[in-house]
């Protein structure tokens, strides 16, 4: 009996998920090793770096391991993957919705703009592709 490809939506929406968490991931890495090797003259700065990195960090491995059950095909791994996306994106959005009327486009809309396209991306796809994913899920 051969075996059944995984649907093309899905594949490219679960190696979009482990790019960006790699990605983000090493960013995340960066700022944890700018605010730990920042100069001591600015120990504002040194605990934002350090805690914005350790908080990407924490993202990306909450974003990882959902896209590599879904390459093994599984139903949990669907939902899981569905719900961590919806739930990463809630405050970028909100954000992004909340303050763009009031206060006009400014860099940190700009922010959450390169955050959020990323992650809305393989959202799209997983909720396009869920029928051919369940055909063949176990």
């Amino acid at each position: 009996m051969e075996e059944i490809s995984l649907p093309t939506k899905t594949k490219i929406a679960a190696w979009w998920m482990i790019g960006i968490s790699i990605i983000f991931g090493c960013i995340g890495l960066g700022l944890v090793l700018l605010g730990i090797f920042l100069p001591p003259g600015t120990p504002d700065f040194r605990y934002y770096f350090f805690i914005i990195g350790i908080g990407i960090i924490i993202g990306c491995l909450i974003v990882f391991p959902p896209s590599l059950f879904l390459l093994k095909r599984k139903r949990w791994a669907w939902w899981f993957s569905i719900i961590i996306l919806i739930l990463a994106l809630c405050p970028f959005l909100t954000q992004l919705l909340l303050t763009l009327p009031f206060f006009g486009f400014s860099w940190i809309h700009l922010f959450y703009i390169v955050v959020t396209v990323p992650l809305l991306f393989p959202l799209i796809l997983l909720l396009l592709d869920r029928k051919n994913f369940w055909k063949i899920a176990t």
